[in-house]
């Protein structure tokens, strides 16, 4: 997730004693503490629209009910029932490397080092330019951090340019490539 608010949805919380009074959100940022958000719902199912996000993170949540006689469930503890990475910076692309000159398609271009701290790689793309023009998608994706791309696009003879551009899981790109590449 790369923008609030979240949806956490619950169901099948009830109390066949006093009957249901409300449910709360808790939560714990990476490893840090439980506590209430201070969202409140009344029904035995519904959802919560969390919005309190602190930086990037891993961010767990559970549910305490209380009933109308005053009991509550424990406080949560351990893992949570849900976890959510909020995660709003993009991967970095890492290096690539090709053949210096090359006379036959595919160009072999080697690349490694692609890295994302938060919600993990998503995909890596391979764009090329030709002869110091526009930058341009190849088409070509690779869901790994390292790899090999066989370029097969080639039209004609020229220098050819690479760069990578990246997604992660959450949404975020790296830049377009620009410059000579």
């Amino acid at each position: 997730l790369k923008a609030a608010p979240a949806t956490l949805t619950y169901t099948g919380v009830n109390d066949a004693g006093s009957g249901l009074k409300n449910v709360r959100l808790w939560m714990r940022k990476d490893n840090g503490a439980w506590g209430d958000t201070g969202l409140v719902q009344t029904a035995s199912s519904g959802a919560f629209a969390f919005n309190a996000f602190a930086g990037d993170g891993v961010y767990r949540f559970a549910l305490q009910a209380e009933d109308r006689a005053g009991g509550k469930t424990p406080a949560p503890s351990g893992g949570g029932a849900a976890a959510i990475i909020f995660d709003t910076q993009p991967p970095s692309v890492g290096a690539l490397q090709a053949p210096p000159t090359e006379d036959n398609a595919p160009i072999n271009v080697v690349y490694s080092g692609v890295a994302d701290a938060g919600s993990g790689i998503d995909k890596v793309a391979l764009w090329f330019a030709k002869d110091g023009g526009a930058w341009t998608d190849s088409g070509l994706w690779s869901a790994g951090a390292s790899g090999v791309f066989g370029f097969t696009a080639v039209t004609g003879d020229g220098a050819y340019a690479f760069a990578l551009r990246a997604a992660d899981r959450a949404g975020n790109l790296s830049p377009v490539p620009s410059g000579a590449g």
